[in-house]
């Protein structure tokens, strides 16, 4: 990210990343089916097919290597002397090793200093944990509840990543104009309340309802989630200071990463309690602390 945020022009951020993950999610939606067909059909066996994709998978890993080599290096030094930024302390002088351990400390210690980072820290954490109390069981709520057929759940899941991909250059485009935070608001107040959906599948009379529900769920879920994944990556770009991007982005990532870690766990507690309504209760808590995840984002500064 830090890399890409050197070479990507700022006004072009949200065109760049929506088509980048567009391709990325193409690509991902093509080798998905095939590597399971090779796995399932591959006539030395399950074994013996696993191992020619995962061959096939570190090829395609060294060829990505290779394309490394066509694009345009940046040296960090002079990237931040070129943005009027203090530079890293050089080898041949005194006392380096205590200045670098200085640096390292003050890079580190820096993004908490800044008010507008700690409040966007403040809602990547409440977000990833509210969105992870629930989004984990929705498939599981599919098949055991509902008893929808695996077949169609991967269907479900493989049309809202579509609607992902299209709606990403639309998100994209309207980043570029309005900035991201509004885009994160908006798209979050749609996320918000998508665990509440749940509580109306059974109202359905029918099986051809019900499957009309999921179907304009998994759509609407994948389309609005797109500006989300989207809207976290360039906002980051915007209001990290140059000179601690990497270091507020493994920041940001590891937060993100603790707060998804625990809201699973507690949904999964939380689900097992009263087993049906207790899926329910975590559905409807999850789009309560969504909301209130939001009111951190509704202070944060974009440049």
């Amino acid at each position: 990210m830090s890399w890409l945020a050197a070479l990507v022009p700022s006004k072009l951020r949200g065109r760049y990343y929506s088509i980048r993950n567009v391709v990325s999610n193409i690509v991902s939606l093509l080798c998905l089916p095939i590597a399971s067909f090779v796995v399932s059909y591959w006539q030395g066996g399950a074994i013996a097919g696993y191992g020619i994709v995962l061959s096939i998978s570190i090829l395609a890993g060294l060829a990505s290597l290779a394309c490394q080599q066509f694009m345009i290096d940046i040296n960090p030094q002079k990237y931040k002397i070129a943005c009027h930024v203090e530079k890293e302390p050089e080898s041949n002088q005194p006392n380096y090793f205590a200045a670098l351990f200085n640096s390292l400390i003050s890079n580190l210690i820096s993004p908490f200093k800044d008010r507008n980072l700690i409040v966007f820290l403040i809602y990547f954490a409440l977000w990833g944990f509210a969105v992870n109390l629930s989004t984990p069981f929705f498939n599981l709520y599919m098949l055991e509840n509902l008893g929808v057929d695996i077949t169609w759940v991967t269907l479900f899941n493989s049309l809202g990543s579509g609607a992902n991909m299209l709606m990403l250059l639309v998100w994209g485009k309207l980043s570029d104009r309005i900035g991201n935070r509004p885009l994160l608001i908006f798209a979050g107040l749609a996320i918000a309340i998508m665990p509440l959906f749940w509580l109306f599948t059974g109202i359905a009379q029918v099986q051809s309802q019900l499957w009309i529900y999921l179907l304009v769920f998994h759509l609407f879920l994948g389309g609005t989630w797109a500006a989300i994944d989207l809207g976290s990556n360039n906002i980051q770009i915007a209001i990290a200071p140059i000179q601690h991007h990497a270091t507020f982005f493994a920041i940001a990532s590891a937060i993100a990463g603790i707060g998804s870690a625990l809201g699973t766990t507690v949904g999964g507690v939380l689900a097992q309690s009263a087993h049906y309504e207790g899926i329910f209760g975590v559905f409807f808590l999850s789009a309560i602390l969504r909301l209130i995840a939001l009111i951190p984002l509704l202070f944060v500064q974009e440049k």
